[in-house]
């Protein structure tokens, strides 16, 4: 049985947020974590690790530079080469079909719109699965497809992917969603959609 797990309060940009206690990142990753379970894909481990040299790299030269305090330079070339050797993966939680910061906009008025972001995402990725599928499917000689295993993956993978975004984008976006129908009505007014 596992230990439960203990959090901390995080401040951010919309307010308190439950962070695992141990975890290395703060408010916006966890909310990123929180709102964007579409594919349990994360970004790869890869990138992550360099991103990692290119800030250990930028560190250290800022640092001989004498742009960065050297203390702080040390410091942070310490942290990042530690990033970079894979030392803190399980402390990026960010999935990959996620962006911009969640639940603020630069669009007044928009509801939420980084979701439907995540789910235009999410929807090229379909698209891209698509692809391979229909060229997997013309591949096949005679009653054989060699390539049946790949058509499988990619239509589980879109099945699902497909089932994760409409969940997300009905739990954080169109549940308890109203018209405002005395704003809406005049401008419906003469439309198909009226």
């Amino acid at each position: 049985m596992n230990p439960p797990v203990s959090y901390r309060i995080e401040h951010g940009s919309m307010g308190e947020v439950r962070v695992p206690r141990v975890a290395l990142y703060g408010a916006q990753p966890q909310r990123a974590a929180e709102n964007f379970r579409i594919s349990g894909l994360r970004m790869p481990r890869r990138l992550i690790h360099t991103l990692g040299l290119i800030m250990a790299c930028a560190a250290e030269t800022n640092g001989g530079l004498e742009r960065l305090d050297s203390t702080v330079a040390a410091a942070t070339t310490a942290s990042a080469l530690e990033v970079a050797n894979g030392v803190h993966d399980d402390h990026f939680p960010v999935a990959v079909f996620q962006t911009g910061r969640p639940g603020s906009s630069i669009m007044p008025g928009k509801l939420n719109p980084f979701i439907p972001e995540a789910v235009a995402m999410a929807s090229v990725q379909i698209l891209g699965n698509d692809a391979a599928i229909a060229m997997a499917g013309q591949s096949g000689q005679f009653q054989l497809n060699t390539m049946l295993p790949l058509i499988a993956y990619n239509l589980l993978r879109n099945i699902e992917l497909l089932a994760s975004s409409a969940r997300v984008l009905n739990e954080k976006t169109l549940a308890g969603f109203t018209i405002n129908e005395p704003v809406s009505r005049p401008r419906w007014t003469g439309t198909r959609c009226w």
